[in-house]
């Protein structure tokens, strides 16, 4: 365990490479490295103790005041990310990584919160390329998928997962580098976790039917998932927040939406979307899973799933 890990809502933020452990001083569980066994911190910071058996006292390194302000820094970064919510995006070919992040730019100042001063909005991004594009024009182009009611920080993650980027901390500024890009020491890596309460909506919303006859196509019942996971969310939810965020991603030899694959006829009463979804996916060849508090529709052949 050599990471330090701040969770933020879907996100993490994290120190690669870190020699030190980021845990509360008393009644705290570790796991030092080489070593299986649970341990339990002493009152003192720089001691633990086996809670089993009299064993030697082993040390653990503090973390550095440098450490942990590069950590609260990382935090206060992902906290901006998250807070920053789009009412609306959408993407569609031909439009590339570097106008993705060009976007980014423009609506972290545009739909910052209202009580950050002027000179303060916004988040600053720098885009790396791989080292094989060597003109601007040249940037992945990202496939299709359109996003509502969603935080800045879940988009430029989606985005790099759809490009095979990732992103990374270094000070204030958010970096989109290339997935096999060495981490320096004193850059924070961005993770995603699956949002649990998302996961748990997705079993709590029941469609009373549902029903797909040819020649509907998994694009047809993505879009009426998306509609219908609206219609069926709890009336106590806000209108702009109710429903799940779905992207398809296809396969790579389709290249229209009119190819994508046809759904057999069948119907079903009183389903939860999860279950739902997961039968779609069955009879196409395809798969589910949460990315942070998206829901993705990918090939059954996907590796980065």
């Amino acid at each position: 365990m050599r990471n330090i890990a701040a969770i933020m809502m879907g996100l993490v933020v994290y120190a690669a490479n870190a020699e030190t452990y980021s845990v509360p001083w008393e009644d705290s569980k570790i796991k030092i490295p080489n070593d299986g066994a649970s341990r339990r911190m002493t009152t003192s910071p720089m001691t633990t103790t086996r809670t089993r058996n009299a064993q030697p006292i082993r040390k653990v390194q503090v973390p550095s005041d440098e450490l942990m302000a590069r950590i609260e820094t990382g935090r206060q970064v992902v906290r901006k990310l998250e807070e920053i919510i789009l009412p609306n995006v959408s993407f569609r070919p031909p439009v590339t990584l570097v106008d993705a992040v060009n976007y980014f730019r423009q609506v972290s100042r545009d739909y910052d919160t209202a009580d950050v001063s002027e000179d303060q909005r916004g988040v600053d991004i720098v885009l790396r390329l791989p080292e094989n594009v060597k003109e601007p024009s040249d940037a992945p182009v990202i496939p299709p998928f359109a996003l509502r009611s969603v935080s800045l920080g879940e988009t430029i993650d989606l985005v790099c997962w759809l490009t095979n980027m990732k992103i990374l901390i270094r000070e204030k500024i958010v970096m989109i580098v290339p997935s096999n890009h060495t981490v320096e020491r004193e850059d924070l890596v961005i993770a995603t976790n699956v949002d649990r309460q998302n996961a748990r909506k997705l079993e709590g919303i029941i469609l009373p039917d549902v029903s797909f006859r040819q020649p509907a196509t998994i694009v047809d019942a993505v879009e009426y998932f998306k509609v219908a996971s609206r219609d069926y969310d709890s009336p106590e939810i806000p209108l702009d927040q109710r429903g799940v965020n779905i992207v398809l991603l296809l396969p790579k030899y389709i290249k229209a939406p009119s190819d994508a694959p046809v759904i057999p006829n069948f119907s079903a009463h009183s389903i939860s979307l999860k279950d739902a979804i997961s039968l779609v996916c069955d009879v196409v060849d395809m798969k589910m899973f949460i990315r942070g508090k998206i829901v993705m529709i990918v090939p059954n052949n996907d590796k980065k799933s």
